[in-house]
């Protein structure tokens, strides 16, 4: 069902491979039904073109394995963007790319989506956004990548993540979930992630900036930082580190310049903190 705009699928499911869309569209399911794309392992579903908007509502994507581009190298298993992606209520299980193993996009929005056992070979086993991420309401489960880092979410700007969860999730040397550059977290929770080889930050590893909200980090591992490392400036508020663990150093967190904020108070070391 097609309407300005609009593709509205009835329930069932539909094996769809290699669909390309070149305008801006918005891909939902009818009357709340269930609606289940399957790639068959075959090729990725959708590829959104440059300057266009893609909304994807309601819609679950399985067994979807990327976007080639001409070194047969796969980008997003389900969903390759060039433009703006939103995610609203979906789900992405057992997807797999060389790069994003669900998602690869831009400019990522996701609201009330889940992702679960999707798997990339070098890098974000779920979502890779070359630019920003936001992501609310969503869970990340049992994401991984075999090879490098991210086994949930690459981002290469700014994330921004709230009142989610990511549980399970890995990846071989950077990030068991969550990889980026500036990051703020409020009121989610990273539980069992982990680096499988000699890394750092098993839950999240930023590059620059980062602010922790009234969020919790529990039983994450890895080599360095078992649960969070920053290299920028670090804000934590409110916030609680429960058994994580790192065998060589900094079991909870680690930073080179921390701003460490707890019920209202400020601590500032300018040296490398080892929590």
């Amino acid at each position: 069902m097609t309407t300005n705009g609009n593709i509205i699928f009835t329930n069932g499911t539909y094996n769809l491979v290699n669909i390309n869309l070149d305008k801006s569209l918005t891909l939902s399911n009818y009357n709340n039904g269930e609606v289940i794309l399957n790639g068959n392992n075959n090729g990725y579903i959708f590829h959104s073109s440059k300057d266009t908007t893609l909304t994807l509502q309601g819609l679950t994507f399985t067994s979807a394995t990327g976007y080639k581009n001409n070194y047969n190298l796969a980008y997003g298993g389900a969903i390759n963007s060039e433009g703006n992606l939103n995610i609203i209520n979906c789900k992405f299980f057992n997807n797999n790319a060389t790069t994003g193993g669900a998602v690869y996009g831009v400019n990522i929005n996701i609201l009330n989506s889940l992702f679960t056992a999707n798997h990339a070979t070098y890098s974000s086993g779920a979502v890779y956004a070359s630019k920003n991420c936001e992501i609310v309401n969503s869970q990340f489960n049992g994401n991984y990548v075999t090879v490098q880092e991210a086994g949930a979410v690459r981002c290469v700007e700014n994330a921004t993540i709230i009142n989610s969860s990511f549980t399970g999730n890995n990846a071989p040397y950077l990030a068991g979930a969550i990889y980026c550059k500036n990051i703020i977290v409020n009121s989610s929770n990273f539980t069992g992630n982990k680096l499988t080889n000699k890394g750092s930050g098993g839950a999240i590893y930023c590059e620059k900036n980062s602010e922790v909200i009234d969020s919790n980090f529990i039983g994450n591992s890895a080599s360095y930082s078992g649960a969070f490392h920053s290299a920028g400036n670090t804000i934590i508020k409110s916030s609680t580190f429960l058994s994580n663990s790192a065998t060589l150093y900094g079991g909870a967190i680690s930073t080179l310049t921390v701003i460490l904020t707890v019920m209202y108070f400020y601590i500032i070391l300018h040296q490398k903190v080892i929590v």
